[in-house]
């Protein structure tokens, strides 16, 4: 997390500078080490993010990510973003069609969900982050069938899995949305 772009942005909701310095002095000077099988690292100065399990950490990351607007609808918590996109049979192109399953590609104007991974990739990059290409996840939602899209998404040359079933703000979410675990 880039601290001088943590202060402009309360600076920009207002917050008083007497506020701010206490915040600037926790977040800079911190030191971290690593322990593996009872060894310890050297120590070296962090410069980056909030300490572990910090109360405050989750509302930094809210007031730095305030300028994060996916052209997609967002959900920002904590550390965490997630973006949805509904997507309509106008949209669709290839579709095959089973009693149980529906299988199709989106047309090439209709990419709504990689133009999402593009621009929260390059708002990472300009704020010195990284999004993990390993922890984003593709859901389909149908409360009707089971739904694939042909179509692969990727985050830095990294396919993004599409998955049956994943949690969101601690709720396990399935393709169906009846809520469990497949």
């Amino acid at each position: 997390m880039q601290y001088a772009k943590l202060i402009r942005q309360m600076i920009g909701h207002n917050a008083k500078l007497n506020n701010i310095a206490p915040i600037q002095s926790f977040l800079s000077g911190r030191k971290q080490w690593v322990a593996v099988n009872n060894a310890i690292s050297e120590s070296a100065e962090s410069s980056v993010g909030v300490p572990q399990g910090s109360v405050t950490g989750p509302v930094y990351w809210l007031i730095l990510a305030g300028d994060l607007q996916p052209p997609t609808p967002t959900v920002k918590y904590a550390d965490d973003t997630t973006s949805f996109i509904t997507i309509t049979t106008s949209w669709v192109t290839n579709r095959q069609s089973t009693r149980r399953d529906e299988t199709f590609s989106l047309k090439p104007e209709h990419q709504g969900i990689q133009h999402a991974l593009h621009y929260s990739q390059n708002w990472c990059d300009q704020n010195d982050m990284q999004l993990n290409a390993k922890k984003t996840q593709l859901i389909n939602n149908s409360l009707l069938k089971s739904v694939n899209i042909r179509d692969e998404f990727s985050v830095a040359n990294e396919r993004i899995d599409t998955v049956t079933a994943a949690k969101f703000l601690g709720v396990t979410i399935d393709c169906h949305l009846t809520f469990k675990a497949m």
